[in-house]
């Protein structure tokens, strides 16, 4: 993936139609990439496919269910800053 989105969690995130502001701390991994998701299907227009990750910050392997429910391919990558995903089209 050359071209993508860099998302930080380490801030306080909007979350859903109502724009409710959500506590970093209380989100688990999955549900940052989903924020991440929504935004960047919102500003782009096409969903993501990829998604590259520190390896520090999958402390818990992502389960079958909710690696179907994100539709990414999720890849570990020292590239990326710890509190950060990559998201983007891997083509």
């Amino acid at each position: 993936m050359k071209i993508g989105m860099m998302w930080s969690w380490t801030m306080p995130t909007e979350k859903g139609a109502k724009k409710e502001k959500v506590k970093v701390e209380t989100l688990p991994l999955a549900e940052h990439i989903k924020v991440a998701i929504e935004y960047y299907t919102e500003k782009y227009g096409r969903t993501p496919n990829a998604c590259e990750i520190n390896p520090v910050d999958i402390q818990v392997p992502f389960t079958k269910k909710e690696l179907k429910e994100l539709g990414l391919k999720i890849v570990p990558s020292g590239h990326i800053l710890k509190g950060c995903i990559w998201l983007g089209i891997d083509e």
